[in-house]
């Protein structure tokens, strides 16, 4: 294998430095691609304190995270000999040592696209560890709209794809911002198999509540990215059951989540999903129904009562 690691950074000037030196210390990186996405602060100071050749430092104005990745896609076909292609978020960390199992399974299954595997989730002191279900582990995922089942896997950081993949054109979808990591690897995925292990690869760090993806900040924007993808996917009948699975639960937590808080849930949004579902015949999403029109009402002037 000849690898090449592709971090987007923004902002990230506490933790870039680990995510780039837990890549240097595998044998097989021959590059580290590290893309600036604007940062304000000093992450560029920091990056560029990192003596070593193998880092290329690119900087562009703010255009999300799958503009940064699209833009070290281009920068790794162009370095010589390249197989893999890794993507690694600012904040996480590769795990030391986890390249060489993955060499014994390219060596066994050449034909593979995307690989993802375990995590440990990192929460002050203490570390988790997110397993795949037993029944993915070790396999080839089939059929491949089983990536948009509800499980925390195929999240762009730690995904390992194949050059093959990236050079057929397979990029991330910059109108994302959320669950562009599944769109691409379900692309990807249609022009070579993606792959589950249980080995851990990934040390994640969790943020504080608010700042994480289920945190009420995201809601709106969860909501609307998932909208896309099932207006793009829900011809494949595997992915439709799977989107129809993580739009439940997503209506379920974000009514929920702003019942807590006794906000509204977002009209046009609401209409859009009840669109949806009747459209494809789905059925209700009762829970998120109950929070919406039962619990919220109820909740909401003693939430605001609040000092």
């Amino acid at each position: 294998m000849n690898v090449v690691v592709i971090i987007p950074v923004h902002n990230n000037r506490d933790t870039v430095a680990a995510a780039i030196r837990s890549a240097l210390g595998e044998a097989t990186v021959s590059t580290v691609v590290v893309v600036d996405d604007g940062s304000t602060d000093d992450s560029l100071e920091v990056i560029n304190s990192i003596a070593d050749s193998r880092i290329i430092l690119e900087s562009q104005a703010n255009g999300g995270p799958s503009a940064a990745r699209n833009r070290g896609i281009e920068i790794a076909l162009a370095q010589p000999g390249l197989s893999h292609v890794l993507f690694l978020d600012a904040d996480d960390v590769w795990c030391a040592g986890a390249m060489a199992p993955i060499e014994t399974i390219v060596a066994d299954r050449p034909d593979l696209g995307v690989i993802v595997g375990a995590r440990l989730e990192v929460e002050g002191e203490s570390k988790r560890e997110v397993l795949p279900p037993k029944n993915w582990a070790g396999t080839k995922l089939e059929p491949r709209g089983n990536i948009f089942q509800p499980q925390p896997f195929f999240g762009a950081s730690g995904m390992i794809v194949s050059r093959k993949v990236i050079a057929h054109g397979v990029r991330f979808d910059p109108r994302l911002r959320i669950g562009e990591d599944r769109d691409f690897a379900y692309r990807a995925a249609a022009i070579a198999p993606a792959y589950v292990t249980a080995i851990i690869l990934l040390e994640v760090t969790l943020h504080r509540e608010g700042v994480n993806l289920t945190g009420p900040t995201h809601l709106n924007r969860w909501l609307s990215d998932h909208l896309h993808l099932i207006e793009w996917h829900s011809d494949d009948p595997a992915a439709a059951s799977a989107l129809h699975q993580q739009a439940d639960w997503l209506l379920g937590h974000a009514a929920r989540t702003l019942a807590k808080r006794g906000e509204p849930f977002d009209a046009t949004l609401w209409r859009a999903y009840m669109d949806r579902h009747k459209t494809l015949g789905w059925s209700r999403p009762w829970r998120a129904i109950k929070w919406r029109w039962l619990l919220g009402p109820i909740m909401r002037p003693f939430v605001r009562a609040k000092p």
